[in-house]
């Protein structure tokens, strides 16, 4: 362990014991607290029995089991995980002994709801709550700074509280709001460091490019005479094809750039699609010419994606639609975010899926302040699963600036009478950090409540992130700049959830577009369109996950092709080292994640991101289950064990994906790769999975797993 590595782990601990973000919260010692002012506690009980209940849970998703689709109810659930009624009984009575009324207990009979005063909770807990402010739109919640409060009950309860969630437990900041406050550190800190490289020689340098989906590739770039620059200035740029096999070479230049303080931006336009170019440039300042600076990676331009491509490419009818009213789906969202119902139309009439089938709101929606991801979740799920009753589930926040508390929607969705059927979530962070933000235990229980949602027959799909397999960027949503060993992804890293990695579209599929041609390679321009995953190493401005968890062991029912994966010599392996080769790994399948068009305030853009793969698998699964139904089916429920076991017996049920990487990441549009990530290889490997669906022959084969 380097010392970098000892101090994060160091300040973590302090973190965990100190219970509050700093950097979010403020202590607000002049607020006076109304101590008859109520707010919602939960107590989530221990539960009992679960190895029973794991394998139970896996026999009713396993076709050829005796319990397939035997779906159990919340009655049925209790009986076997809650506590005693007893000593729930006894804990309730407790509770209104002292003096709290408002106390209700979901039907799993596992979790405790209850409204307390400040003063009740000061009393029963023997505590002093404060008052603390956040920094950044000044909203109040009150707190202790005890770091263990279930040892402040009776101690005939301690043994059966799992967690209690409002008493000690502080909102972290978000991903996205880090990088908001630390981007341009960072950013500045790449800037200076590339600047002082090359300050003595006057040489330019690039600090980042993307291709766009107008035939255009989008170059940032500085001259080291920032903040002074003044006079001519000719900026003169060659892109020239990676692929010998395929040869595009491109001059452009431009007088006088568009520059700010030394930085500059230049659309270099008219380049080919799909290609992958190797980028240069020379700059003349002054009369100084430069040497010839290069970019790190390549870039790619790509078309904007519309439904009818993923049709295409999928093998779905396209004008395939959902008429059963009981197949349902759902988005979830967190930090605040809300779809706009006008930009759903327009979208789903621009792009052939109208009508909108209702939509149940569950949770706020501002309809004044949509954001782009809730607008991307609900388009491509219903561009998918075209015309299933659709949920938009959002999750209050206080924020846009909190961790998304995927506890939270699990207890509300698992305590539903009718809950959707098909699940999307475009949320997460590093498994290593789950607990230290959001509570000793948090990461366990949550599994738990997948596995009971498992248990009812619903399906949870999940983003697999995208900062690649050592999920770089800065906490708490990844690990900081730590490139060994490998830092997974969670929720993907739960057995009971379907990672969902990304793809873009591109002819050049195959390992052969990239040999030289003294080698076998092909100038692949004119193929077929294929897959690759998303990454830096790619041309894209980021990386899909992937990898094997640290915490969570390796299922049974993805043993054999794992192990496979991890015998096979066509894609080399990361050392031993960097990953724990019993975990579980991930991810299941792959769905295009670059260059969705989206509609957002009346307008279309292109949209990335595992967060548009998520919702666009979950669609697709969604068109499975109305199969099933019309079969007079149950639902799938819990796809993995299925599909890995359909898998094995036929692989051509997924279109194999060979060819990508995920040791990259990126802060912003800075690219950051590592020496170490996963390489997708021929079969399952743990950059693209199983690969993506076949839907034509897919749907075949979930209505022959037979009636439970």
């Amino acid at each position: 362990m380097n010392k970098f590595t000892q101090l994060f782990v160091l300040l973590s601990f302090f973190a965990l014991i100190s219970c509050y973000d700093k950097a979010l919260w403020k202590l607000n010692k002049n607020y006076m607290i109304d101590n008859n002012r109520e707010v919602q506690v939960k107590f989530a009980l221990k539960q009992n029995n679960l190895e029973y209940f794991s394998n139970l849970v896996e026999d009713i998703a396993t076709p050829g089991s005796g319990m397939y689709g035997k779906y159990l109810s919340h009655d049925e659930i209790a009986r076997i995980i809650a506590p005693s009624e007893g000593k729930v009984d006894s804990f309730i009575s407790w509770l209104k002994m002292n003096g709290i009324s408002d106390i209700k207990t979901v039907k799993t009979r596992d979790l405790i709801v209850v409204k307390m005063t400040i003063q009740q909770i000061k009393e029963i807990f023997n505590v002093e709550l404060q008052s603390f402010k956040n920094k950044f739109n000044n909203k109040m919640i009150h707190r202790t700074l005890e770091s263990n409060v279930v040892d402040r009950l009776p101690a005939e309860f301690r043994s059966m509280i799992d967690l209690i969630h409002g008493i000690n437990d502080f909102p972290p900041l978000k991903n996205g709001h880090l990088k908001k406050l630390k981007e341009k550190q960072i950013n500045d800190n790449i800037f200076l460091d590339k600047y002082m490289k090359n300050k003595e020689n006057n040489n330019p340098y690039f600090v980042s490019a993307r291709g766009n989906t107008d035939s255009s590739i989008t170059v940032n770039w500085a001259l080291s005479c920032s903040p002074n620059c003044s006079g001519y200035v000719l900026a003169e740029f060659s892109l020239t094809s990676s692929i010998d096999a395929t040869t595009s070479d491109i001059k452009y230049q431009e007088i006088n750039p568009n520059c700010m303080l030394g930085r500059c931006k230049t659309v270099i336009t008219n380049v080919d699609y799909y290609i992958p170019y190797n980028i240069s440039m020379r700059v003349t300042s002054n009369s100084t010419v430069s040497p010839v600076i290069f970019y790190d990676y390549v870039v790619v331009s790509t078309p904007a994606i519309i439904p009818n491509d993923l049709y295409d490419l999928y093998n779905i009818p396209r004008s395939i639609r959902i008429t059963n009213p009981n197949i349902t789906q759902c988005v979830v969202e967190f930090e605040q975010q809300y779809y706009s119902p006008s930009d759903l139309t327009l979208f789903a009439n621009q792009m052939g899926v109208a009508p909108v089938p209702p939509i149940t709101v569950i949770g706020p929606n501002d309809l004044s302040n949509p954001g782009v991801e809730a607008n991307l979740d609900i388009q491509w799920i219903l561009a998918t699963g075209a015309g299933s009753p659709t949920t938009f589930w959002s999750i209050y926040a206080n924020s846009t600036i909190e961790i998304d508390n995927i506890l939270e929607w699990e207890y509300a969705i698992g305590n539903m009478t009718n809950p959707p059927l098909v699940n999307s979530l475009s949320y997460g962070m590093t498994e290593k950090n789950v607990d230290t933000y959001l509570g000793q235990g948090y990461l366990n229980r949550s599994n738990v409540e997948f596995q009971k949602l498992a248990s009812m027959g619903l399906t949870v799909i999940i983003a697999d992130g995208d900062t690649g397999a050592n999920d770089l960027g800065p906490p708490p949503m990844s690990y900081g700049p730590n490139c060994f060993p490998s830092n997974p992804d969670w929720p993907s890293d739960s057995p009971y959830v379907t990672a969902v990695g990304s793809t873009f579209i591109t002819p050049f599929s195959t390992e052969l577009c990239y040999l030289d041609k003294e080698h076998g390679g092909i100038d692949c321009i004119a193929e077929p369109l294929g897959e690759v995953t998303t990454s830096v190493d790619a041309g894209i401005t980021w990386t899909t996950g992937g990898g094997f968890s640290n915490m969570t062991s390796m299922p049974s029912y993805q043993t054999k092709v794992v192990n496979s994966y991890l015998s096979q010599k066509t894609s080399p392996l990361p050392p031993s080292t960097y990953f724990n080769k019993n975990g579980r790994a991930y991810p299941d399948v792959v769905a295009v994640g670059h260059n969705l068009e989206t509609a957002f305030k009346g307008d279309f853009i292109p949209v990335d991101g595992t967060s548009a793969s998520a919702p666009i698998f979950a669609g697709i699964v969604t068109l499975l289950n109305n199969e099933r139904a019309n079969h007079g089916m149950p639902p799938m429920g819990w796809i993995n064990p299925m599909f890995y076991q359909l898998y094995e017996e036929n692989p051509s049920l997924f279109q194999d994906v060979t060819v990508g990487k995920n040791r990259c990441g990126s802060v912003g549009y800075d690219p950051v790769c590592c020496d170490d990530g996963f390489e997708c290889s021929p079969g399952f490997d743990t950059v693209s999975g199983m690969g993506s669906v076949n839907y034509e022959e897919l749907r075949h084969a979930v209505v022959q797993q037979g009636h439970p």
